[in-house]
């Protein structure tokens, strides 16, 4: 019986081709991979879109997650770029920016909270270069509202 969307055959195939360690075949990392790349090789939308061959507007779709089922060829794109690095670390530098960006003003109380939850010294932690601190911010495995609630106290 074949897939009831085509996406996931694609996938599959991917998972074939890349093996099971590649990120890029995992639809819902895949915002964050783009991401994490592109702030870690501290490229442009325009320029990472360029890269890929893609206009502008598509970038920005993937890295907010609304582009869903990208073209073989964008995929074969993205893994091409990504291959060479890391793809868990840059999925966690993606996370933590998007983190950031999304706690807007609460992200000195969630710094906080990770001092008091983990341990962490966030004197230390914003200290480290960006790549380091988004990486550290995006691995945290922990519901941030509740770290927020411990920097708050």
């Amino acid at each position: 019986m074949a897939p009831s969307f085509p996406w996931i055959f694609l996938i599959g195939l991917y998972l074939k081709k890349n093996g099971d360690g590649n990120l890029c075949e995992k639809p819902d990392k895949l915002k964050d991979l783009v991401l994490g790349y592109r702030k870690y090789t501290e490229k442009t939308q325009k320029e990472l879109a360029e890269e890929l061959g893609v206009p502008r507007d598509i970038e920005t779709a993937l890295e907010s997650g609304s582009y869903k089922h990208p073209t073989p060829r964008l995929m074969d794109g993205i893994c091409e770029l990504t291959g060479a690095f890391d793809q868990d670390v840059l999925v966690q530098i993606g996370r933590g920016y998007r983190l950031e960006d999304e706690l807007g003003p609460d992200m000195k109380y969630f710094i906080r909270g990770l001092e008091k939850v983990r341990g962490i010294d966030s004197t230390e932690l914003q200290a480290l270069p960006a790549s380091k601190y988004y990486k550290i911010l995006g691995s945290v495995n922990m519901d941030e509202y509740e770290v927020i609630q411990a920097g708050h106290l």
